[in-house]
């Protein structure tokens, strides 16, 4: 039931959480030009935000649904892993860190969206208990009251930044208020260990996609087709074993564990969706010489770095518009619930928009001013 209208920009095989790249060079944010429209997914994002569609998709390795739609205004939510299909061609991409959806802006055309995209394709290795009952049917009913954690300090135990904290602490009061139990808890895990073997996934699978390329093309990597930090990735994830991969895989199950006992105490977790507000074009730079691959990876999750835990686990995760900076830029708080829990998520966030609505705010450059 989709009409497809055409492509959008994205960054340099999606390695970004902005999208600028050196063919199509950057796209800008409806809401402040000189600032990111985030990425990977941010064509799309800038697309909705600024009224040419009313969703677009996206996918999310690492936060590419949720960063952009944090950076436009949107709702992004990341479903649990295979919830959507990504066969017949992949499996789990990106060694199971990476679905596919959408970003839209209201829960209802995610919900709506999700009911059209969601089960198991011929083949699919796993997915998870379909839902008693559409998505879309659901959200009409309010979720009970809750037992919500939250927090807005990066587990790396970086100084959060303040608007972070202020969207994060708008969220806690409009939660309280509607009557569920908010508690300051969240799980806690060694940042540096996970960013490492995280970084060899990305790595590994920038260097099979890659050469994957560049067997269907007949071009040989180089600087001549790849961005810089494109580059210094893919020659580091050459260099990795498959023990190593292995390992970084099974890091990942230590996480998931960690985080499934969390959500037997508690039915969500709230976050920031990123660590600070939308970037200036120009300030994450994949082609910036000089940058090793562990330079770019911390660049990453410096910028966003309460988003790609939740790739990890494979639970789903929603970006919602709900704080606005002084100068006026979207930033995004993130909810985040058990495996295979995307009802009670969008059951939350509908009784969030209807409480705090988003619908009448419109960037400044959109298809309506025109």
């Amino acid at each position: 039931g989709f009409v497809h209208c055409g492509t959008t920009n994205s960054p340099e095989l999606g390695y970004s959480p902005t999208t600028e790249n050196k063919i199509r060079g950057p796209v800008h944010n409806p809401w402040g030009l000189a600032h990111s429209a985030g990425g990977s997914s941010g064509g799309g994002a800038a697309a909705v935000s600024s009224g040419m569609v009313p969703v677009a998709h996206a996918s999310d390795g690492g936060g590419s649904i949720r960063i952009p739609a944090s950076c436009n205004g949107l709702v992004g939510l990341k479903t649990s892993r295979d919830r959507v299909p990504s066969g017949p061609d992949a499996g789990d991409p990106l060694c199971g860190l990476a679905v596919e959806f959408v970003v839209s802006r209201s829960v209802r055309d995610s919900a709506a969206a999700l009911d059209a995209v969601a089960g198991a394709d011929p083949g699919a290795t796993g997915m998870p208990v379909p839902p008693d009952k559409s998505f879309l049917e659901s959200i009409a009913t309010p979720p009970r009251r809750l037992r919500i954690g939250w927090t807005a300090q990066p587990t790396s135990g970086a100084t959060p930044d303040p608007d972070s904290v202020a969207a994060v602490q708008g969220a806690v009061t409009l939660l309280q208020s509607l009557g569920h139990t908010v508690i300051e808890e969240a799980p806690q895990f060694d940042w540096e260990a996970f960013l490492g073997q995280i970084h060899i996934i990305w790595t590994s699978s920038t260097a099979f996609l890659v050469d994957l390329l560049s067997m269907i093309t007949g071009r040989k990597p180089g600087l001549d087709t790849l961005e810089a930090v494109t580059l210094a990735c893919y020659e580091e994830g050459k260099r990795h074993s498959a023990a190593e991969l292995i390992r970084a895989i099974e890091y990942g199950n230590k996480i998931s564990r960690l985080y499934g006992a969390f959500f037997g105490t508690v039915d969500i977790l709230v976050t920031p969706t990123m660590g600070r507000p939308p970037a200036l074009l120009g300030d994450l730079n994949q082609d910036r010489a000089g940058l090793s691959a562990m330079d770019w990876t911390r660049q990453v999750f410096s910028y966003s770095p309460f988003t790609p835990v939740f790739n990890t686990t494979g639970q789903p995760a929603i970006s919602l518009p709900l704080y606005w900076t002084a100068s006026g830029l979207p930033l995004g708080v993130q909810f985040a619930t058990k495996m295979g829990g995307e009802a009670l998520l969008l059951q939350l966030a509908a009784e969030i928009e209807a409480a705090q609505p988003w619908a009448g705010r419109k960037p400044p450059v959109h298809a309506s001013t025109f």
